[in-house]
């Protein structure tokens, strides 16, 4: 520890500026612990300073220059599950110290301990500049004397010397303003501004939770059978939706002669609100890729996304009913072979675009009945050359679920639902194993 110095006053100097500093550290005098067990390790431009907390407040001062004359850089060695991170400072004469970081940090710490040393800010040297004629022209940056550079300041110097001194002045030319009195005053008066700022939002935050709880509670109170109550409550809500705290459709109650009026609009709305998440791009990945939904997978990740005010399967069946009634609904609810219900998707081009993944072009025919219902958003690669019995692929229900990531059930459910509608012919040997073709008996 012979590099080290007892110091006190001022951790920092006039022409220093602290860098970092990290709390629960430990020294090391080479391999060996000291008494130093516990303490800050703090990083300026021109040292390394040790606080102990001991109960004389042991500061230890370590200029860097020291490992600069050393001629090695320090070194990072990461820690086990017995022993902590540590970044080893050689010294002159072939010794070193270590610095023991027992609660993270040393990665950090290391990063600008390697910065400033590349820096070498303590081999600048400030040469007096001559007073200014006029006592403004020392608010000038243009006569900042940290800025002027004298011959007698740079002899004996290389190039590459003066560049590195030059660049980091002009580094700290911005930072010169935290050192000192001014510096503490700028950074508290910084501090003050934030700790208000941030005292502002949590007011909001308080007067808007006070808010949405009263208006919870307005509501409940004019949940009554009236006519009069159920005006208040179709006004709270409407207030509610004002300020932007009623985003998710909500079942509505009133008297029992708006109930079922009440809860038929409110289906409505819901199925809009489906309909606007599912084709929503965001959302394209996991629906517009998707020919068939079930229902029960649908209720699970629509109520995930919801997060509050979860919706009954009952209601997103329902919601799914109007959906298919919708002008602009890209989507029929119907019931599969299986007996499960199921969104399908119009736009039949999106399965038959996989579906040539596996089974090659589709053989079409000009005069072919089948027309698309919506504007297909794939393409689909047809033929019109009648294939040989050798170039005829088959796809069953495992294969397809594996392309299109359902459960073999709904893939199935979904081969079937082609061979009805004609674009698929089976060929079933029995035993359950049946494979699809596309169907070539065309019209």
């Amino acid at each position: 520890m012979e590099y080290f110095s007892l110091h006190n006053g001022p951790l920092v100097s006039d022409d220093e500026v602290l860098v970092l500093t990290e709390v629960n550290t430990a020294l090391y005098n080479g391999n060996t612990k000291t008494q130093w067990k516990d303490g800050k390790i703090s990083l300026s431009t021109h040292s390394l300073i040790f606080q102990a907390l001991d109960k004389e407040n042991t500061v230890l001062k370590l200029p860097l220059k020291c490992n600069d004359s050393a001629g090695e850089t320090p070194t990072l060695v990461s820690g086990s599950l017995l022993s902590s991170d540590k970044i080893v400072v050689p010294l002159p004469g072939g010794k070193h110290i270590k610095i023991s970081f027992r609660k993270g940090g040393a990665s950090r710490f290391y990063d600008q301990l390697k910065s400033v040393l590349s820096k070498r800010a303590w081999r600048s040297v400030a040469a007096p500049a001559p007073a200014p004629a006029h006592p403004t022209a020392a608010a000038s940056p243009q006569h900042n004397p940290t800025r002027e550079v004298t011959p007698a300041a740079t002899a004996g110097k290389t190039k590459e010397q003066l560049e590195e001194e030059e660049r980091y002045k002009v580094d700290t030319y911005y930072t010169a303003d935290r050192i000192g009195i001014a510096g503490v005053i700028q950074s508290s008066t910084e501090s003050t501004k934030m700790t208000g700022t941030f005292k502002d939002i949590d007011d909001v935050m308080q007067q808007a939770s006070s808010l949405v709880q009263n208006i919870k509670q307005l509501k409940q109170k004019s949940s009554g059978n009236s006519t009069q109550e159920a005006n208040e409550f179709a006004q709270l809500e409407s207030i509610e939706e004002t300020l932007g705290l009623g985003v998710m459709v909500k079942a509505r109650g009133g008297g029992k002669s708006k109930l079922g009026t009440m809860q038929s609009k409110y289906h409505v709305e819901l199925a809009n609100e489906l309909h606007a998440w599912m084709t929503h791009p965001k959302n394209g990945k996991l629906f517009q890729t998707m020919p068939i939904i079930p229902l029960i997978e649908l209720f699970s990740i629509y109520n995930k996304a919801r997060s509050g005010d979860l919706v009954s399967p009952e209601d997103v069946l329902l919601a799914c009913r109007e959906m298919t009634g919708m002008p602009s609904s890209v989507y029929t609810l119907e019931t599969l072979s299986s007996g499960r219900m199921a969104l399908v998707h119009k736009d039949t081009s999106i399965v038959l675009h996989r579906l040539t993944k596996l089974l090659g072009p589709r053989l079409v025919n000009a005069k072919s009945p089948h027309k698309a219902t919506i504007k297909p958003t794939q393409t689909v690669p047809t033929t019109s050359q009648f294939p040989t019995n050798s170039s005829l692929r088959s796809v069953n229900e495992i294969q397809l679920a594996n392309e299109i990531n359902v459960s073999s059930s709904v893939a199935k459910d979904l081969l079937e639902q082609l061979e009805d509608t004609g674009y698929l012919c089976r060929s079933d040997a029995g035993f359950g194993c049946a494979s699809f073709y596309w169907n070539i008996f065309v019209l």
